[in-house]
């Protein structure tokens, strides 16, 4: 003898089972697309700061028209002058004399304009001087000067 089985409860595991792996697909799907669009917009945000950094490195000019080496009754001190030659303000970083940091304060020069920075350092008189002035975007101009 047969048993009897309802007709409407036949299956129901398969469908249960079937639902519960179509949720958690679209749950995974979901934070997939979510964590990826936050990581591309971050990574895109960070690849457009380097971009517009080194457009406006190209943009960026200067010169170093004049060093001057003076001492007073105690120290020697450098003075070194510099025109902005380029399209964007330019942010001396660094000065270095004879491959030594000599300064390091940051100075902001406009475009057009002329910048003079004065700082203490060594240096021997009638000797030729290696003045280096470094840009905070990374450019440089490197110079012998007669002290």
């Amino acid at each position: 003898m047969r048993k009897y089985r309802p007709r409407g409860r036949r299956g129901i595991g398969t469908v249960v089972t079937s639902v519960m792996l179509v949720s958690a697909v679209s749950l995974m799907g979901a934070f997939l697309v979510s964590w990826s669009s936050s990581s591309f917009a971050t990574k895109q945000v960070g690849v457009s700061e380097e971009i517009d950094d080194r457009v406006n490195q190209i943009s960026e000019g200067f010169i170093v028209e004049d060093v001057w080496f003076f001492t007073n009754s105690t120290s020697s001190y450098s003075k070194v002058t510099v025109r902005n030659t380029g399209d964007v303000a330019v942010t001396i970083s660094h000065v270095y004399v004879n491959n030594t940091q000599a300064w390091n304060a940051g100075k902001v020069i406009p475009r057009s304009e002329v910048g003079t920075i004065t700082f203490e350092t060594l240096w021997s008189a009638g000797s030729a001087q290696d003045v280096w002035v470094k840009t905070q975007r990374g450019t440089e101009a490197k110079q012998l000067w007669r002290s």
